[in-house]
């Protein structure tokens, strides 16, 4: 995975566009098959919109190193990743059984007002620059500031929900303990290179949602068929209870 550069930088071969290419490819499947296999849940819905958007910056950042328009794709790649800190939060609400929704609304709220300022100030994003480690993207400094604070707060509100929950074992500890695993499956190491590794730190979005296929594998191989078997047993014992009067 590493190489030394002359210079004594780190060379991250996992982040080419070829590697951007199948991933967006993975990524596409699994939310068909989120999609296909779980859409009568909520918990299925939102996962399989996470997913894809996941997938969707994967070929923007791909087209946008591939002779495309590097602000259009630029622009498209951080209107698709404005969305899943607020549908991660979502997801963890219905794991946790959480009743209070006003987090939730303010984390859709929030990325709404993210979607409207991107779409609405072409200033706010200036291109992208393909580098043969990631893509390092151009953003003005304020604009860039605040969409940092709102990720890692986002983030860390799903993380600190979750923990509690499974601590107090509230909602499906199964699948609480396992989004808590996802979260961390692309948080850690994106974390560790940002500490670990100075020359990495501009490409922080290419970095962080490269990781976060493991969170997409994490949520289809393990986390969407534990939700649907709670489902399933919470409708038969509603089933049950209906049956006995």
């Amino acid at each position: 995975m590493d190489d030394p550069n002359r210079d004594g930088a780190v060379t991250l071969y996992c982040f080419t566009p070829l590697v951007t290419l199948l991933t967006f490819v993975v990524e596409a499947a699994l939310a068909v098959y989120a999609l296909a296999r779980y859409r009568s849940t909520t918990f299925g819905r939102l996962s399989a919109l996470a997913i894809s958007l996941l997938a969707l910056f994967q070929l923007s950042e791909y087209l946008a190193c591939s002779g495309g328009d590097r602000i259009f794709w630029t622009r498209i790649a951080f209107l698709a990743i404005a969305l899943p800190p607020a549908i991660g939060l979502h997801m963890a609400a219905v794991v946790t059984k959480e009743r209070r929704r006003s987090a939730v609304l303010a984390g859709y709220a929030l990325a709404a007002g993210f979607v409207a300022f991107i779409m609405t100030v072409p200033s706010s994003l200036a291109g992208a620059s393909c580098l043969a480690k990631f893509v390092v993207f151009s953003t003005d400094r304020a604009f860039g500031f605040a969409y940092a604070a709102y990720y890692i707060g986002m983030l860390a509100v799903a993380v600190v929900a979750l923990g509690r929950a499974w601590r107090s074992g509230i909602g499906e500890r199964g699948a609480v303990a396992w989004l808590l695993v996802g979260y961390c499956s692309f948080i850690v190491p994106t974390f560790l290179l940002y500490v670990m590794v100075y020359s990495t730190r501009p490409g922080l979005p290419s970095i962080l949602c490269g990781f976060a296929i493991f969170f997409s594998l994490i949520l289809v191989g393990r986390i969407l068929p534990v939700v649907a078997k709670s489902d399933v047993q919470i409708r038969r014992r509603r089933s049950v209870k209906v049956k006995n009067g």
